[in-house]
């Protein structure tokens, strides 16, 4: 204890950390002291470790002191995150006799904002293994229950999001109910969405959930539940799919429209033919250009003379869609000019073969399982915002990364497709035309990958309401320790693999604030970030329409070793580039004797930051999966 006191009281960060890591080996009396100390103060990265070393060795005595700050008003997300976590472990050891006061305390709150955090709580819960697992989930899904019927909407919407997704059949049940007629447009697009996640929506043992889907899209008044039954009613391939979303085309609003006319595409029925050659001559180029897209997805003859005519068609975005699909369709390059490409049709085309949903899930995945960047990045539309901020375009270069460039006021001639991935650069600024067209490229299937002001500058304004700049007091420059919140995440595959602890550079950040919980996952936090600027969010991905939207607080060309300039030995760069770097050892074996170790900047032009790179290449992993 003597010792441990002593790390605690230390000058030095590391040591301080490494000391709120040991309480759990010292006696109980000790260690409540010190836990008791560290929730109550205001360094989160103390407690976070705190917490680990909690979790290694449960306890039923620090159960109150957990219950404390998971019971008031205000909690950072990253310490609740961790609070949820460490009581999880000890659920597992203690029970949930031993666990029920706290859930009680904190699931029966009366502010609404801790019966929220009870609910998260009742999810990871849920999910305990062991001997306990039955006991606790059942504690658990009755909280849950109650949740549902909650006055406060924050509350309900939680508790439908935890229960769907840890499948307590209860809340399965009752999320219907909630997705035809809770009061809150919020709470029913939750339940909607996670429900249809849960089940199969077109088998027929879930006909009630499919009937579901449909009379949300005929009559929901909100425009968002509407355009997530219209993204849903895309798994299934029906007649009567294609009857619904038919009738969603005229929607008053384009993003439902827009959204359904893709999902009218990949449901490959022959029935949705009709309506999406109507609506590709409609007067708005979002409806219009969303048509082709759709077209395109039917893989059906009689469409492609259609999409021949959208080359011509005077928005770029709707003539580059027609292009790459004609292309990639008969495998020939014949130009600009739709002439050329009707007349090799008409002579043709009868002889080409279309492709099947499960022939071309296969043709896609060839892509996704590939090892490296360049292969996972081949024959892909990449396009890269020149910008201020960041330029991932050299990073890009050196994995030998095909991409095209686009700026503020040119994203519209440069067109953004459903199969294109964008990356805007920070700062992101870009003009409302952009903004519009960024939202349509999203909704149609597109992937928006953003990094640092292009949080507040693009992905606020193109997908809002789910995730915002958090406003410090003052500018966000500092280097933090990063670490993964969403360890099972396709996402972080190779991030954090083999020990590597990432630093992030956060220059001018703008740090990531949760608005739809329901909505978002955050990948990568930060105690330490946290506990200086107010927030740890550092990575945060969330599906808009059929499209996908990654954000990342740090900077992909200023990570790494151009910003480490304490490190003063060849060793100490090569260690630092495999610890916090991610860089594989055989790499270093490689190169371990190159001169240009001796100084950062030298090494810099030469070692990029792999944990950043494997964040670019699992969003595009996903993408090649899903590819138009």
């Amino acid at each position: 204890a003597r010792n441990l006191r002593k790390a605690q009281k230390s000058k030095e960060t590391a040591e301080q950390v490494a000391g709120a890591g040991g309480i759990a080996v010292t006696t109980q009396e000790v260690l409540l002291e010190a836990l008791d100390g560290y929730l109550s103060g205001t360094d989160i990265a103390l407690a976070a470790a705190a917490l680990r070393s909690v979790a290694s060795k449960p306890d039923a005595a620090v159960l109150p002191l957990l219950q404390k700050p998971l019971c008031a008003a205000k909690l950072d997300d990253v310490l609740e995150r961790r609070l949820i976590a460490t009581v999880a472990a000890c659920a597992s050891t203690l029970g949930s006799d031993a666990l029920k006061p706290l859930q009680d305390a904190v699931c029966g709150s009366t502010d609404a904002n801790v019966a929220a955090r009870g609910m998260r709580l009742c999810e990871a819960l849920g999910r305990v293994e062991g001997d306990s697992a039955v006991a606790l989930a059942a504690s658990a899904g009755a909280a849950l229950e109650k949740g549902l019927a909650h006055a406060d909407a924050k509350v309900r919407a939680a508790a439908v999001h935890a229960g769907v997704r840890v499948k307590n059949a209860a809340v399965l049940l009752k999320a219907r109910d909630l997705a035809a007629s809770d009061r809150d447009a919020h709470v029913r697009r939750v339940a909607l969405r996670d429900l249809c996640d849960a089940v199969e929506v077109g088998a027929d043992s879930e006909k009630a959930v499919f009937d579901l889907v449909v009379e949300r899209l005929k009559g929901d008044s909100d425009a968002r539940v509407r355009e997530e039954a219209a993204v849903v009613l895309a798994r299934v391939p029906t007649d009567l799919s294609a009857v619904a979303l038919a009738a969603a085309l005229t929607d008053r609003e384009w993003a439902v429209a827009v959204c359904a006319a893709v999902s009218l595409g990949k449901t490959t029925r022959e029935r949705g033919l009709e309506a999406l050659l109507t609506m590709a001559k409609d007067a708005d180029w979002k409806r219009r250009g969303a048509a082709v897209t759709g077209l395109c997805h039917l893989c059906v003859h009689e469409a492609v003379p259609a999409i021949i005519t959208a080359m011509s068609d005077t928005e770029p975005a709707i003539a580059k869609t027609a292009r790459v699909y004609l292309k990639s369709l008969i495998q020939k390059e014949l130009g600009d000019d739709p002439t050329a490409w009707r007349k090799w049709w008409d002579e043709n085309g009868a002889r080409i073969k279309m492709w099947t949903p499960e022939e071309l899930k296969t043709r896609r995945e060839k892509y996704g399982y590939a090892k490296t960047a360049s292969e996972v990045f081949k024959n892909l539309d990449v396009v890269v915002l020149d910008s201020r901020g960041d330029h991932i375009q050299r990073l890009l270069t050196h994995e030998k990364v095909v991409f095209r460039s686009t700026s503020a006021a040119h994203i519209k001639a440069d067109a953004l497709t459903a199969s294109t991935v964008y990356v805007s650069n920070c700062t992101g600024e870009v003009e409302n035309d952009d903004i519009e067209h960024i939202a349509w490229f999203v909704r149609t299937g597109g992937y928006l990958f953003g990094s640092c002001w292009s949080l507040h500058e693009t992905i606020e304004k193109a997908c809002p309401g789910v995730v915002r700049k958090f406003e410090t007091k003052g500018e966000v420059l500092d280097t933090v320790d990063a670490e993964p919140c969403a360890p099972s995440s396709a996402y972080l595959k190779g991030v954090f693999d083999g020990g590597v602890e990432p630093q992030y550079n956060l220059e001018g950040a703008h740090l990531i604030e949760l608005l739809d919980r329901e909505s978002c996952e955050v990948l990568v936090d930060s105690a330490p970030c946290a506990t200086r600027w107010g927030i740890g969010n550092l990575a945060v991905w969330f599906r808009y329409g059929h499209g996908l939207v990654l954000d990342s607080v740090n900077h992909f060309d200023n990570q790494g070793l151009t910003n480490a300039t304490f490190l003063k030995e060849d060793a100490e760069r090569q260690a630092y580039a495999v610890d916090r770097m991610g860089m594989p050892y055989e790499e270093w074996r490689a190169t371990r004797d190159e001169k240009w170790w001796s100084s950062n900047t030298k090494a810099a032009e030469r070692v990029f930051d792999r944990t950043a790179l494997s964040l670019v290449i699992n969003f595009v992993r996903s993408k090649r999966m899903e590819e138009l």
